[in-house]
């Protein structure tokens, strides 16, 4: 049990890496970082239990000493790194991304730059203080800080999508076996599956739709097509159809997760960063916690089609809402460009 803890006290590292990776990267490149970072877990996790499973069966302690070294080496790789030199992104003297910015809705002109609201000190009830990584800074800024209510709103879709996830990644398992007669065997197979065409979208669908598509053109497509993949994988009754629908879930949802966390990142001020995407993890734990009861009475009691039918259900109102802000978005622009002409 001290074990598991230890890790999960210290899995802070995750967030502080995508606030790194925000601080570092222009706005015309953060979403395929982020995604670029996430391709790094799914190819840890192909890679992982491989060389996990071969080495238990040679000593097991050598599982242990080669994971030590590795987390050694992690930590001489993490003091190489240097500090953030400035409280935005970087400089883009070439002009590289300025077609794209300007065609990106912005409505009141906020949240679509971080230099609008990454300054050191936070205005709030009309003083200037400096944002810490406290609680009472993220309270602040939610109650009176200019960016608060999309940072509000961002953690709301993360609560409502954790639930989801949480929902198939604790209870999939459980679902193969007793529904789909899967053994060990197969449920292993398939999640390397999963691990691969989660590398595969990370590293070249991300990168390519985040150069082709601005990111509100994404973000409505791939919460429908999580929530479509949602409700089919607890309709389906074999290896073969359950294939095409969980490659499209870990697409969508890997998609729509680093565009949540790229979203996140813009709108808090630069001091924040850490804390908010540290919350936002937090909740996507917290809903681990909770949904292996829900999902496990659901299975229980209505079987899997219901796995399937709840997971989705969490993930209408964030259809709803995000279909409802980029109508406005788009909205917003058409009457601007009559107004121009």
């Amino acid at each position: 049990m001290l074990g598991r803890v230890l890790p999960g006290l210290f899995k802070c590292s995750i967030s502080v890496s995508q606030a790194y990776i925000s601080d570092i990267s222009s706005p015309q490149v953060r979403a395929k970082n982020m995604g670029m970072m996430g391709s790094m877990f799914g190819l840890a996790f192909i890679i992982g239990p491989a060389v996990g499973g071969f080495l238990m069966s040679k000593d097991p302690w050598l599982t242990v000493w080669v994971a030590l070294l590795a987390t050694a080496a992690n930590f001489i790789l993490l003091l190489s790194l240097p500090e953030p030199s400035t409280h935005s992104a970087p400089p883009n003297p070439k002009g590289e991304g300025s077609e794209r910015k300007a065609n990106a809705p912005n409505p009141k002109g906020e949240g679509s730059e971080r230099e609008a609201n990454t300054n050191a000190t936070t205005a709030i009830n009309g003083k200037e203080s400096v944002a810490s990584g406290s609680k009472d800074g993220v309270w602040d800024l939610i109650r009176h800080g200019p960016q608060g209510g999309q940072v509000a709103v961002l953690l709301a879709r993360k609560v409502f999508v954790a639930m989801s996830s949480g929902i198939f990644e604790t209870s999939f398992a459980n679902y193969a076996s007793k529904h789909l007669g899967m053994d060990g065997q197969t449920l292993g197979l398939l999640l390397s599956f999963l691990g691969v065409v989660s590398v595969v979208n990370n590293v070249f669908i991300v990168r390519w739709l985040s150069s082709s598509f601005q990111d509100h053109q994404l973000i409505f497509p791939a919460i429908v097509g999580q929530a479509f993949s949602t409700f089919c994988w607890g309709h389906v009754y074999n290896l073969a159809s359950l294939l095409p629908v969980l490659a499209s879930l870990t697409i969508t949802g890997s998609i729509f997760q680093t565009l949540l966390s790229t979203e996140l990142s813009t709108v808090t001020p630069h001091a924040l960063v850490g804390t908010v995407l540290g919350i936002s993890y937090a909740i996507e734990t917290f809903a681990k916690i909770l949904t292996p009861f829900l999902g496990g009475y659901l299975l229980e009691r209505h079987g899997g089609h219901a796995l399937g039918f709840v997971s989705a259900l969490f993930l209408l109102p964030v259809c709803a809402h995000v279909a409802f802000t980029e109508s406005l978005k788009v909205r917003k622009v058409v009457q601007e460009d009559k107004k121009e002409k």
